[in-house]
């Protein structure tokens, strides 16, 4: 998985979401709900926790759902940001 300019890409280059949120939430306006989910106080949508997913599942998610809200942690390895499929 790939995160690029605020998008979002699977580990073969397809695009899979832009990385923003209108309301401007922050990790402050989530409240964690279970392991993997938090509700955000700002919208009250439900928003992943990607950390608590593998790639494939976080894939199979935002095709099943473009729309879905998550919560990323940069430094997560999933997230490469410097290295780009060849």
């Amino acid at each position: 998985m790939y995160l690029k300019e605020k998008n979002l890409y699977a580990s073969n280059g397809d695009f899979l979401k832009k990385i923003q949120c209108p309301k401007s939430a922050s990790i402050d306006n989530l409240q964690r709900r279970n392991q993997f989910e938090m509700n955000c106080e700002l919208c009250n949508r439900q928003v992943l926790d990607a950390d608590q997913f593998s790639e494939n599942e976080l894939e199979t998610i935002l095709k099943e759902n473009p729309d879905t809200c998550l919560k990323i942690n940069l430094l997560n390895p999933m997230f490469n940001q410097y290295e780009w499929p060849i």
